[in-house]
């Protein structure tokens, strides 16, 4: 057996736990894009600006004397609307009111969002059809990633196009100045191979924590008994993200958790840890250990949680047997994967973090109305204050980082993978993507009180309208793709795979669509009724 044979063996693997959702293919042919893997290589080169200079040399032609110049520089810079390059934001200031014009166009945050989500899947969409060629050509992307928004999707393709014959360019990216973009080059060196091990040996030295996980990630994927004491160290990580990914990928490798939760408090972490140092001498060597396969869970339904106010949470599994409940007032709850809860009190107007036997890890007070909450990548808290008509993110201490005021009687907020939030503001009739600075890029109005949104990874919005009893998809620029009338109080919304899950409170029951809307079967009648179903893997 050849080396790269074995290696193909050892480390095959994908970066989701399930296929990415196939509307990534229809978002790109509503785009006029085919979904071939020499299509998309040819439109990711043409996005990707070979020179600078030639970039910079359109920015004053979109004043020329000429109306043909002036559409050409246009649309030759539209294709890089995605990067935010800062030569345009130098120019916007340009004393030539053509110019200014233009620029307001290319620099407008909607156009960015789009074109953002168009890459978003031609990455998800290449990781999926892995064309020879395609890891040289998404390493081109690295330098030029300003934001968080893509590094995810950038790092989920490498981990899938990555060949042994990339070692070199992998290599080359390792080394790029940022290590935030470095650590995707090193978390791509596990697809290239035994050959790749000394670099990443040597990464697993590197200062920087977040190079360190990317290392230990490869490693996992190239020689994972070695890997072990490596990830169990990066369960002390600065933060709950990166603990979070390292416990994800022991889990897989050992089949143990050990009831580490990368949210609780210092105290229980450093419990949690000393059970993993005790146990990996015991069974480090188990020939039960296997390769990574997977950087993320992916989105499954395993689990439902019922949020019922005066009743306190419950835990089903998929076939609607009790795993447990707990004493609180919950309006909405949230099943973490290291097993935490996070949980809306909005009677009391307070937000907790808590163990699954109820133990509080965090509490935070004097909220105003809290009817829905999520735990970000930085550990820090999303919470929807419905009296307030607010979407607030809260540190550990309870002050406030970020938020968006003016809402009216809004009902749900999530954070997407790009930074983004998208809300449902019920009040008003409409939902709301906004970036970190809370300009609207993303909006839709016109529906009968949007209760529950969710963005699907091909760009497509879900949400249930509380007061017709609808289920809607839109397509990425909003517009209507279908509806489904079920004709009762629609909660909240899951997905597995191409499956559309969809909690009636009232009734106590769970539907199943088809991604065109159609019933599957029978709805599924719960114990009791809700305010409030979270979808749990």
């Amino acid at each position: 057996m050849s080396l790269r044979s074995a290696c193909l063996v050892l480390c095959l693997g994908t970066a989701w736990a399930t296929p990415p959702d196939s509307g990534s293919f229809t978002l790109l042919r509503a785009r006029g894009l085919e979904p071939q893997g020499d299509v998309l290589l040819a439109w990711l080169a043409a996005a990707v600006p070979a020179d600078m200079e030639a970039v910079n040399a359109w920015i004053p032609q979109l004043g020329a004397a000429r109306e043909s110049e002036r559409e050409a520089a246009q649309r030759a810079l539209r294709r890089y609307a995605w990067l935010l390059l800062p030569q345009l934001e130098a120019a916007r200031n340009s004393r030539d009111p053509e110019v200014r014009l233009r620029l307001a166009a290319l620099l407008d945050p909607g156009l960015r969002a789009r074109e953002t989500r168009l890459l978003d899947a031609v990455l998800r969409a290449l990781a999926w059809l892995q064309p020879d060629g395609a890891c040289t050509a998404v390493l081109e992307l690295l330098p030029l990633l300003r934001g968080k928004g893509l590094r995810r999707s950038v790092r989920d393709c490498l981990w899938n196009v990555t060949r042994e014959e990339d070692l070199a360019a992998v290599v080359a990216a390792s080394r790029l100045d940022d290590p935030e973009l470095a650590a995707l080059g090193a978390t791509a060196l596990g697809g290239c191979g035994l050959l790749a091990l000394p670099r990443v040996r040597e990464l697993l030295a590197s200062e920087p924590e977040v190079m360190r996980l990317g290392a230990a990630l490869a490693l996992a994927r190239l020689a994972p008994r070695e890997a072990l004491p490596r990830l169990v160290d990066l369960l002390e990580a600065s933060t709950a993200a990166r603990r979070r990914q390292a416990l994800f990928a022991l889990e897989q490798l050992t089949g143990q958790s050990l009831d580490f939760q990368a949210s609780a408090s210092p105290e229980s972490r450093q419990a949690a840890l000393q059970r993993w140092r005790d146990w990996l001498p015991l069974h480090a060597d188990d020939d039960a250990v296997q390769a990574l396969r997977f950087l993320e869970p992916g989105r499954a339904v395993g689990r439902y949680l019922l949020s019922s106010p005066n009743q306190g949470l419950l835990c089903l599994d998929r076939q609607g047997h009790e795993l447990f409940r707990l004493a609180c007032d919950p309006y909405d709850a949230e099943l973490q994967a290291d097993g935490s809860l996070i949980v809306a009190e909005r009677s009391l107007g307070r937000v907790q973090v808590l163990t699954a036997d109820g133990g509080v890890l965090r509490q935070l007070d004097g909220l105003s109305g809290p009817c829905d909450v999520a735990m970000v990548d930085n550990g820090h808290l999303l919470v929807l204050e419905n009296a307030a008509g607010r979407v607030v993110e809260l540190d550990a201490t309870g002050a406030v980082v970020w938020q968006l005021e003016g809402l009216s009687n809004p009902y749900d907020a999530d954070r997407l993978p790009n930074g983004n939030t998208l809300v449902a503001d019920s009040g008003n009739g409409r939902l709301l993507e906004v970036d970190s600075e809370g300009s609207v890029v993303w909006e839709v109005g016109g529906l009968a009180f949007p209760n529950n949104v969710l963005r699907l990874d091909d760009g497509t919005t879900l949400l249930t309208t509380y007061t017709s009893g609808g289920v809607i998809r839109l397509d990425a620029d909003g517009a209507q793709l279908w509806q489904t009338d079920l004709e009762t109080t629609l909660y909240s919304l899951g997905v597995e795979g191409d499956t559309i899950f969809v909690a009636d409170g009232t009734a106590g029951r769970v539907f199943q669509l088809d991604a065109d809307g159609q019933n599957l079967e029978a709805p599924q009648v719960l114990p009791r009724g809700f305010v409030d179903l979270h979808f749990a893997p």
